[in-house]
């Protein structure tokens, strides 16, 4: 896995495990790039992670 993959699956295990991307704030990112780079890692996969509601995040099947 690249580094940039590396990163990104960790903001996803943060969104997911916390149910928001604000979460990975503990990372010292901010929740816009957390869910843009969450947004460019489903890009490369080919497939949607995570249902964005104004609530919050819920994995899709894939995410889990």
């Amino acid at each position: 896995m690249h580094a940039f993959q590396d990163s990104r699956a960790r903001y996803l295990f943060e969104a997911v495990s916390n149910g928001s991307v604000r979460a990975a704030e503990k990372l010292g990112i901010v929740p816009s790039a957390v869910s843009r780079q969450i947004s460019l890692l489903e890009e490369e996969l080919s497939v949607t992670l995570i249902e964005r509601h104004r609530t919050g995040v819920v994995p899709t099947l894939p995410g889990s």
